[in-house]
This record gives structure tokens, sequence and C-alpha cells, in this order.
């Protein structure tokens, strides 16, 4: 009940910052799959001192009992009327992993930086599709030490995948 207070403060917060009025400001909210997301979750996106660079938070849940949290700056450009391409740099949740033990299933969020490419397809004024993929830069000691117990590797390249609407 506390992480899913967290969460709903979360999205009260962003949300009254989108309140304040700008017209040349772009905001928007979307759900999705991947670290914006938080693993799976929302984000929100707000233009600030230029129409091209956005801040934006993310919170969601990570399969493994926990509400995680992601912040970045993304540089939005649009290519063509229906395309936007999107880089940035985000920090926050960006892996999860479960190992089975002897003494049972451990669990740990990878905490770090990683850099973002992706593109937004404009389906109308409001609505687009968020395709991306993220390249991890670091992660947590935890994360780390947890890994050493098996033997793979996880991928540093990961998807995200969402529905935006923009306001």
């Amino acid at each position: 009940m506390k992480k899913l207070t967290f969460l709903m403060l979360f999205i009260a917060i962003t949300t009254s910052l989108f309140s304040q009025e700008k017209t040349w400001q772009n905001k928007s909210i979307a759900l999705g799959i991947g670290q914006p997301y938080g693993i799976a979750g929302v984000k929100t996106e707000m233009t600030t001192f230029s129409q091209n660079v956005i801040f934006e938070a993310g919170a969601g849940y990570n399969f493994v009992d926990d509400i995680v949290f992601n912040f970045g700056v993304v540089y939005n450009k649009n290519i063509a009327s229906w395309l936007d391409l999107n880089a940035g740099v985000m920090y926050g949740a960006n892996q999860v992993l479960e190992v089975s033990t002897i003494d049972g299933n451990k669990s740990v969020t990878s905490y770090g930086a990683s850099l973002h490419i992706g593109w937004d397809i404009l389906l109308s004024n409001h609505i687009a599709i968020e395709i991306g993929n993220a390249i991890i830069l670091t992660r947590s000691n935890d994360y780390k030490n947890l890994l050493s117990l098996t033997n793979t590797k996880p991928s540093d390249i990961t998807l995200q995948l969402g529905v935006k609407y923009n306001f």
C-alpha cells in the first residue's frame, strides 16, 4: 500500500506540473515498457527552455514487487510530419535480476545511467507510438554481486515501447 501511495503521489505531482501554461510547451503522458517507464508503467514529459529539450520522469512496476523511478533529459527532433527522432540520457532502474539460490529466491533492481535513442511515430496530433533502445552504461553494485552467482551475461541494450498522448 505504501508503494502504491508513492506512485499515486508521483503521478499527482507530475500532472500538476503540466498545469503551467506556456503556449510552446509540449507535454505528454505515456504508458509502456522499458527503462523510461520504470520497467512497466507510466512516464511524463515536458519541454522547458527549448522546444527540443524534454525532461522526462517515469514510474512503474519492476515485476519483483517494487515500484521504481527514472528521470532523464531527451533531445527531440521532428524529421518528418509523422516522425520524431529522440536521443537522451537517463538515470534509474534499468534491469531486474532474480536468482534462485539455496537460501531461496533473491532479486535486485539495478539502478544506473543509460543512453537512449528512439522514434515517435505520430499517429495524430495527440497520439504517438514510441519505439526505442537504451544502452546501459552503469549498473548498481548489488546487481553486479548477484549477477556473479550466475553464468549469464545480460544484454546492455534494452527495448522500450509505449503509447504517448500529447497535450
